[in-house]
């Protein structure tokens, strides 16, 4: 979770050797977008709990680079992580709950399709959980400048049928 609007990330990844990868990802995405609200360069620290994953070489050479801090919450302690802890539990639950009703809808719909509830319900908690500023706008609002009616309006439910249309090319 960003801390400034309240944006949440999350990447699906087969192996823990991808999140540096995948960070820097972020980083150069972020950096390099024409965002209402800077995010990446004003990042100072990154709050984890001590897992190996942020403690390689590799890691600790690219949070440097971006003039990014680590520091560490207690181990086996959910209160001193408890914002990301309860934003953790959000996506889950609501990835849950959306595969749920989808397998009531289609069979075909399985636990394989978990990094996709995961990304839906991160848009779906982005396009509506609001920011504890002033103006009191969504986190994709304060990152897209756009109010998140425009996707709301086009966003169907997980698992719903869709019909794919593939541009044939024509042959001579």
């Amino acid at each position: 979770r960003e801390d400034v609007t309240n944006l949440l990330w999350t990447a699906s990844f087969k192996s823990m050797d991808q999140v540096p990868i995948m960070l820097a990802r972020y980083i150069r995405d972020m950096s390099n977008s024409t965002l209402s609200v800077p995010i990446v360069p004003n990042a100072t620290a990154l709050l984890s709990d001590s897992a190996s994953v942020y403690l390689t070489p590799k890691m600790k050479q690219l949070l440097a680079d971006n003039g990014v801090i680590t520091a560490a919450s207690v181990p086996y302690h959910p209160k001193s992580n408890s914002v990301s802890e309860r934003g953790w539990l959000t996506i889950c639950g609501l990835s849950r709950s959306m595969l749920s009703a989808a397998k009531k809808r289609s069979p075909l719909i399985t636990s394989e399709f978990w990094p996709q509830a995961i990304a839906h319900a991160t848009l779906v908690i982005n396009l509506t959980t609001l920011s504890h500023g002033p103006k009191e706008k969504s986190a994709f609002e304060m990152i897209a400048n756009t109010p998140p009616s425009k996707v709301l309006q086009k966003l169907l439910p997980f698992g719903c049928p869709v019909v794919v249309k593939l541009e044939t090319h024509h042959s001579k």
